[in-house]
Order: structure tokens, then sequence, then C-alpha cells
């Protein structure tokens, strides 16, 4: 939907699912508002706060990734 790829463009619609994704942990939709954030597009303007709301979610997601790991490693069963 951002690019219009296959389909009609519609930035908003396109922002708002890969924001639906982002805070359901979506690491790949994490880096990609980062991204998106960071860098800006022809249709959506850098933004500073974002980009830092989306860098600081990242980590959270990849320290979590990394916690997970090693408490599987040691046998100990991810709490749900």
């Amino acid at each position: 939907l951002l690019k219009g790829k296959n389909v009609e463009k519609d930035v908003k619609e396109g922002l708002r699912l890969l924001e639906l994704s982002a805070s359901l942990n979506n690491e790949k939709a994490i880096e990609m508002l980062h991204r998106i954030y960071s860098e800006g597009t022809p249709d959506i303007p850098k933004n500073s706060e974002k980009e830092l709301e989306y860098s600081q979610k990242l980590i959270e997601c990849k320290s979590g990734k990394k916690k997970n790991r090693r408490k599987s490693a040691v046998g100990i069963p991810d709490q749900k």
C-alpha cells in the first residue's frame, strides 16, 4: 500500500497497518517504520520523534528475543 505495487497506493492505510503490526512487536514492521521516519520517503517526511520511538521499540524487541533465546538454551520455558 505504501508504494502502490499491484494495489492502489494508500500511504495512510499502509502506515496504519505497519503501526498496528509494530504494536504487536512485529520486528520487521518496527524496522520499516524506523527506516521510514529516519530517512523519509517521497510521501512521508522524516520525523525524529517517531524515529526515536521506533528505535527504542526495536532495541526492546531485539533484547527480548535475546532473553528468550538464553532461557530456551538453558531449558527455561517462556512465560506467557
